[in-house]
């Protein structure tokens, strides 16, 4: 939440002692501005960010019915962006790996 949002929700609390609605989103906004970041809902930046982490990543779709179903673990990106478009829920698989020591 933003300042005037965190004002806004103390003056409600005071008043009726109810407590704001958590925006879904809200993990991803900036306190200071209140702007989202856009590419944390980006399923290909999250994988790229993880990537980066030393995380070994799986990006898949989440069709349940067939055909469809047959593509939730394709890698090709351009094949991706239009199955996203069709339906945008996605799941990230991250494992790291344990390194011997």
């Amino acid at each position: 939440m933003i300042y005037p949002e965190v004002e806004r929700a103390v003056e409600q609390f005071k008043l009726d002692g109810s407590l704001p609605i958590r925006d879904e989103y809200s993990w991803c906004r900036n306190p200071e501005t209140g702007e989202y970041a856009e590419r944390l809902l980006d399923p290909f930046e999250i994988k790229a960010m993880l990537k980066r982490a030393g995380f070994k990543v799986k990006l898949r779709h989440m069709f349940r019915k067939m055909p469809l179903r047959l593509l939730n673990g394709i890698a090709f990106r351009p094949i991706n962006e239009r199955l996203f478009g069709l339906r945008p829920p996605f799941v990230l698989v991250a494992e790291k790996p344990i390194k011997a020591r």
